[in-house]
């Protein structure tokens, strides 16, 4: 990074598929993805489901090279299990909930304890030097994988992304000028009409926009789903954007201590380099 007008920034969103009570295999998971994203090296990374303090120490012992770990603290670990590591100092650092309003109601006791402790929203970091402001998002989960009109979450959906653009709006209204990037997972997928909603309501830049691939790897999916891309990264800015380089993070299986090939998460990560001009 160098100056607010004029300045390169990396950054890496990936949801890390984790669990409050995390095990062995959880952790090794866990390490290697922070191994990778340490030699991947870009200037801030947004993690999703970090539930667990157990999980966010194997984080950072992994993420040496990142000595600022923004994030708020829940029962378990960090709140909605949102944490963004940087290389640059973070302040003003926020966390926006999100209440289910129109989610489905989950029926058996254990399932709506795991809907109270796995909040859902947006964490914000700002780093002030570059007028620059980081969300780490992660929106409602559709169980049903169901995006249609007639979904049963496509109210929860439309709540979300209206509460999300809401937020953005009263930052872009606050420092004009300054560049947000928002990424996460979004948990809706590129096809769907509520995409073309949040980009019509919010005015964002999609990133990854001529890039169908998906981000969830087909594997975790029933029978007949077919494979979505549902994480994005999104751009604010009043300045021209130019993308120097994107890729997909951790599509391929990774060896582990038990000498099986697996996928570090359900999901596929992104990463891109952008100059502000």
């Amino acid at each position: 990074m160098t100056d607010t007008n004029n300045f390169t920034f990396s950054l890496a969103s990936f949801n890390t598929h984790g669990v409050v009570f995390p095990s062995l295999l959880v952790r090794e998971k866990h390490s290697l993805i922070g191994q990778s994203l340490e030699q991947l090296s870009p200037d801030m990374i947004n993690l999703q489901e970090v539930w667990s303090y157990d999980s966010l120490r194997v984080f950072k012992k992994s993420l040496c090279s990142y000595p600022y770990a923004a994030y708020k603290h829940g029962i378990f670990g960090p709140k909605a299990g949102l944490v963004t590591f940087s290389r640059f100092p973070l302040t003003a650092v926020e966390f926006v909930n999100f209440p289910p309003v129109a989610e489905p109601r989950k029926k058996k006791w254990i399932n709506q304890l795991k809907r109270s402790l796995k909040k859902k929203g947006v964490l914000v970091s700002t780093y002030t030097e570059n007028l620059l402001t980081i969300c780490n998002v992660h929106l409602v989960a559709n169980g049903d994988a169901d995006w249609s009109a007639s979904s049963r979450y496509y109210s929860a959906h439309e709540h979300d992304i209206a509460a999300l653009t809401d937020l953005l709006n009263l930052f872009t209204q606050k420092e004009s000028g300054q560049l947000i990037i928002v990424s996460g997972d979004f948990n809706i997928p590129k096809c769907s009409d509520l995409y073309q909603k949040f980009i019509a309501i919010s005015q964002a830049t999609d990133l990854f926009e001529y890039d169908e691939s998906p981000t969830y790897h087909k594997e975790f999916l029933f029978p007949g789903q077919i494979p979505h891309r549902i994480d994005y990264i999104f751009a604010f800015s009043q300045s021209p954007l130019h993308i120097g380089h994107k890729e997909l993070l951790f599509q391929e299986r990774f060896s582990l201590s038990s000498g099986e090939y697996q996928y570090l998460s359900d999901h596929i990560g992104l990463c891109i380099r952008i100059h502000t001009r």
